[in-house]
């Protein structure tokens, strides 16, 4: 009891109310990435990586997932933001698979249906952004483009056209964790491929084809490595999928 009213049980579904004198808070805590935009991750992760003050740092997080105003965490019992906190971080370790399509704004969006066919300019601009959280809006906004047609389970997509909209930045954060470890993997396949290719094929003039094949390779290498990174960053671990 806090000031003669019962305080309720802390997990009520995603609505957690917490009662104090005088006062009381509402928290509506995620309880799956699909609540989480990747704008909020993007704000956080810049505070991650400009601050060390781990109270802080969960002070932040609850600031930013759960909507609460950073002066309001001070009013909460220290076992509440351990609990938060510590919520928030097993959503952040989920593992999604590839989330093909969702809807925004009314709109219907897909991933790049064939990536056998991916432009020169969407590679380019993919391995561009993806090296950077502050980037990764940019970077949906190449994989996933409005549905133009959809039948039979099939869909195709507007074409690509860059642009620096943010709109990707209200996407749900499981849709962009989804297609990060999807392309992480699809990165390795791709390497490994690449070195099963020449180590398999016998062709005359093996030197030209060592030097254009390599260069492609490095290509793929630096692209897997920078998603390798964004992934470290994100606390996903590409070995646990």
């Amino acid at each position: 009891m806090l000031g003669g009213v019962e305080q309720p049980p802390f997990f009520l579904k995603k609505s957690v109310v917490l009662y104090y004198i005088n006062m009381k808070l509402t928290i509506t805590v995620p309880t799956t990435l699909s609540d989480m935009t990747l704008h909020q991750y993007q704000r956080f992760v810049d505070i991650q990586n400009q601050n060390d003050d781990q109270t802080f740092i969960f002070q932040k997080m609850i600031e930013i997932f759960c909507g609460l105003d950073l002066k309001d965490t001070f009013k909460l019992k220290v076992s509440d933001v351990s609990d938060i906190s510590q919520s928030i971080i097993k959503i952040l370790e989920t593992k999604p698979d590839l989330i093909q399509r969702f809807w925004y704004n009314e709109i219907e969006y897909g991933f790049i249906p064939n990536l056998e066919e991916i432009t020169l300019g969407e590679f380019v601009d993919l391995e561009s952004y993806m090296k950077e959280w502050k980037d990764m809006h940019l970077a949906m906004n190449v994989l996933y483009r409005p549905i133009t047609i959809s039948k039979k389970g099939k869909y195709q997509i507007k074409d690509y056209e860059a642009s620096d909209t943010d709109i990707m930045k209200k996407m749900p954060l499981d849709v962009c964790f989804s297609s990060l470890l999807f392309f992480y993997n699809l990165g390795i396949d791709l390497s490994s491929n690449l070195m099963d290719y020449l180590e398999e094929e016998q062709w005359n003039n093996l030197s030209q084809i060592e030097t254009s094949s390599t260069k492609g390779g490095v290509g793929i290498q630096q692209f897997t490595n920078s998603l390798k990174e964004i992934l470290q960053s994100s606390k996903i671990s590409p070995n646990k999928i």
